[in-house]
């Protein structure tokens, strides 16, 4: 009997394979690496900022005492963290004692290019020679960075030093030439004055010209000057006029007040309404000057005068000296006008007085000699 072809089969469900452990060892491994992984990055991260906290303080002690620090590998958390920590520490704490160094030299030699060099390079010599070798050629960089600046700076200064210098030299020069036109003018001596003028004026501009005298300065100065030379050329005209030796010293305060006056109602023409009053405030000093010797002189020869009758007056009183010379004397104190007229006639009568009361004694005497 043939067999009937099967044409289907019934569908085939296999049981499920039973992987819950499998999955659970594999949570478990991801787990444990996860938590392994972080534990490595709480210790590389404590490695590293210990590397860093010791690199800093060997770094800052490497720069005080010059001792090279011992290098871990970089190849580390900690020794890559410490190599460079010290490495930053070391420049910063070396950068700090270096501009100390060229600070203090520059306040104390600010105007002093020499003294500051001299200064900086002996300090600087002794703090490279304890710089450790690695360390050298970064430390001769920041050090010439640092000192090219503070040598700019000091330069400046003492150009600028030099030129106030210079400039007061200039002006000083100036000046004491000014007073030698002023006494030009007061000798009458007008061209050679306005030539040393003209000179002044030349030297002025130069000055401006290079920046040793501002325009300002250099206007006032040169109108101050003319100033100068009107009004002691009018003052030295004054002197020759009013003020000669061959006057008296009545006669030049007499012409010395006149002038006063006339200047006062008529103004010269060839100053200015101020020169015109330091002309007449001058002479007005002048004059005051005079009249407060003269009254010096007048009150001292009084005393002299008082002096001079007191002794005459004892001399007759105590019938001292020859009556005729006391009566020279009198006569000379009255056409002195030392003494008045009545003055002289009561020492006159004094003196005649003691003369007769001396004879009428000598008289007697004689007659009891005869006796």
């Amino acid at each position: 009997m043939a067999q009937k072809r099967i044409e289907s089969y019934g569908r085939f469900t296999p049981s499920p394979i039973d992987n819950s452990a499998s999955q659970r060892m594999e949570a478990l491994a991801g787990f444990a690496k996860a938590t392994g992984d972080l534990a490595f990055k709480i210790g590389y991260k404590k490695r590293e900022q210990q590397g860093a906290e010791e690199g800093v303080a060997a770094g800052i002690e490497a720069a005080k005492t010059g001792e090279m620090v011992s290098q871990p590998s970089n190849f580390t958390a900690y020794g890559s963290t410490f190599n460079e920590s010290a490495a930053l520490a070391f420049k910063a704490q070396t950068k700090l004692q270096l501009s100390n160094i060229i600070s203090q030299a520059a306040d104390e030699h600010s105007g002093d290019l020499l003294a500051y060099q001299a200064v900086v390079q002996g300090a600087y010599k002794g703090l490279n020679q304890n710089v450790p070798d690695a360390w050298k050629v970064e430390t001769d960089f920041m050090f010439q960075t640092l000192n090219s600046s503070a040598e700019l700076k000091i330069q400046s200064t003492q150009r600028a030093k030099q030129k106030e210098i210079n400039s007061s030299n200039i002006i000083a020069g100036l000046t004491q030439t000014a007073n030698d036109v002023a006494t030009l003018a007061r000798y009458g001596q007008l061209d050679a004055a306005n030539e040393l003028a003209m000179q002044i004026t030349t030297d002025g501009l130069t000055a401006v010209k290079n920046g040793d005298m501002s325009q300002d300065a250099f206007n006032t100065m040169t109108d101050s000057l003319k100033s100068r030379m009107a009004l002691q050329g009018a003052l030295g005209d004054v002197d020759r006029r009013i003020f000669d030796p061959k006057f008296t010293s009545e006669e030049q305060l007499q012409k010395g007040r006149d002038y006063i006056e006339e200047l006062r109602a008529n103004p010269r023409e060839d100053l200015t309404p101020e020169e015109n009053d330091n002309l007449v405030s001058t002479l007005s000093a002048k004059v005051s000057g005079m009249e407060s010797k003269r009254a010096q002189d007048d009150a001292r020869l009084t005393q002299e005068q008082a002096k001079a009758i007191s002794d005459l007056e004892i001399r007759i009183d105590n019938r001292l000296g020859d009556p005729k010379e006391n009566m020279a004397m009198v006569d000379k104190l009255f056409h002195e006008k030392k003494i008045s007229l009545s003055k002289r006639v009561e020492l006159i009568n004094k003196i005649v007085a003691v003369s007769a009361s001396e004879s009428k004694k000598l008289k007697g005497i004689n007659d009891v000699n005869n006796i």
